[in-house]
C-alpha cells in the first residue's frame, strides 16, 4: 500500500515494475485458486458426491435468475458501478458461451 502522493513521486520505471509484480501475483493467485477448487471438487467426488451436467435449459434458467438477482441487488447491496465493474471483470475471464449468454442479458 502506498499513499497516492508517494506513488506519484515514484519514478515511472518503479511504478511499472510494481504494476508488473502486482499483475503477476494476481495471475498466480488466480491459478492457485483454480487448483484449490479442482482439488476440492475431486475430494468431493471421492467422498461419493456426484457431478452433474446442467442441461441447456437449466443453464438458461440459472443465467436468467442471476441476471434478475443482480438487478434487484443494485441500490440495496451493490451500486450499479460496482456491478458493472464486477461484470466487466467476469467477462474478461468468461469463455465464448458465457460471453454470448451475457450479451443476451443486456
Amino acid at each position: 500500500m502506498l499513499r497516492r502522493e508517494a506513488w506519484d513521486q515514484m519514478p515511472e520505471a518503479g511504478r511499472k515494475g510494481i504494476e508488473s509484480m502486482v499483475k503477476e501475483q494476481a495471475r498466480d493467485g488466480q491459478l492457485d485458486i483454480r487448483k484449490d477448487d479442482e482439488r476440492a471438487f475431486r475430494k468431493l467426488l471421492k467422498r461419493g458426491y456426484t457431478a452433474l451436467e446442467a442441461t441447456p435449459k437449466q443453464l438458461d434458467e440459472w443465467w436468467d435468475i442471476g441476471h434478475k438477482l443482480r438487478k434487484r441487488m443494485i441500490g440495496r447491496v451493490y451500486t450499479q458501478q460496482l456491478v458493472a465493474k464486477a461484470e466487466a471483470i467476469a467477462l474478461k475471464y468468461a469463455d465464448k458461451e458465457q460471453r454470448a449468454r451475457f450479451a443476451l442479458m443486456k
